[in-house]
C-alpha cells in the first residue's frame, strides 16, 4: 500500500476505503457559487493520471457541489481524486480525496 499525507487541499476526512467492485458517487462541496468542475484520478505515489475510471462529473449549481462517479479501481492501489472547481470569473481551486482500494 502506498503512503500519502493529508494536505491543505484535502477534504475531511482526507481518505476513503473502497472495493474494486464499487461504483462510487463522491460529492464535493465548493463552499461558494461554481459554474463548472473537473475531476482527475491519479495513481499514488507516482501521480500518474488514469483514464476511464472517472465515469462522470456533474455540478449542482444550487447546492454548490460537484459529484464525481468512479469505478473500476484496482485492488491494492491507492488513488488521489482531484476535483477542480471553477467560478463564474474563471477563478479555480482544487480539493483532493485519497481513495484506498482495499478489496
Amino acid at each position: 500500500m502506498s503512503t500519502w499525507q493529508a494536505t491543505a487541499l484535502s477534504v475531511s476526512p482526507p481518505s476513503r476505503q473502497v472495493a474494486d467492485t464499487d461504483r462510487t458517487a463522491l460529492t464535493f462541496t465548493a463552499g461558494e457559487a461554481i459554474t463548472a468542475a473537473t475531476a482527475i484520478l491519479a495513481i499514488l505515489p507516482a501521480g500518474t493520471a488514469t483514464t476511464g475510471l472517472v465515469e462522470t462529473t456533474t455540478v449542482d449549481t444550487a447546492a454548490n457541489t460537484a459529484t464525481v462517479v468512479v469505478s473500476g479501481l484496482a485492488r491494492g492501489v491507492t488513488y488521489e481524486l482531484s476535483v477542480t472547481f471553477t467560478r463564474a470569473d474563471l477563478t479555480r481551486w482544487t480539493n483532493t480525496l485519497v481513495l484506498i482500494c482495499v478489496s
